[in-house]
């Protein structure tokens, strides 16, 4: 199994388990990332964004990685999506200081998927 795929199955694998823990456990979940859930339409929006999205990211990896879809589509899809997240969360963290040790892991996780696949985009 190459690297590449190792890391698609990786990323499927986080997005699932993420997606899991958001449609079982919302309220749990949103406090942990610092939502409030006021009204139906929050939690119907965290729910769709923080619980589809998140299953739909798994999928489209776990297809990636299971379809061997060329090293250059796979690794372009990860880069695409990682760096504006780790860019974005990173000035929102500099803006925003004192946040919460979730939100710095998750920062964390997604600069490190975001280098994982420049490396491996640079290196095959």
């Amino acid at each position: 199994m190459s690297a590449t795929t190792v890391y698609l199955y990786v990323n499927a694998g986080l997005y699932a388990v993420f997606a899991l823990w958001c449609t079982l456990a919302p309220e749990r979940t949103a406090t942990s990332l610092g939502y409030l859930s006021r009204s139906n339409d929050g939690k119907v929006e965290y729910l769709t964004v923080y619980g589809g999205l998140q299953w739909g990211l798994a999928i489209l990896f776990a297809t990636l990685a299971t379809h061997r879809a060329p090293a250059t589509l796979a690794l372009a899809i990860a880069i695409g999506l990682y760096a504006p997240l780790a860019f974005y969360r990173w000035g929102a963290i500099a803006r925003h200081r004192g946040v919460s040790g979730m939100i710095l892991a998750v920062a964390v996780l997604e600069t490190a998927l975001f280098i994982a696949a420049l490396v491996l985009w640079f290196t095959r």
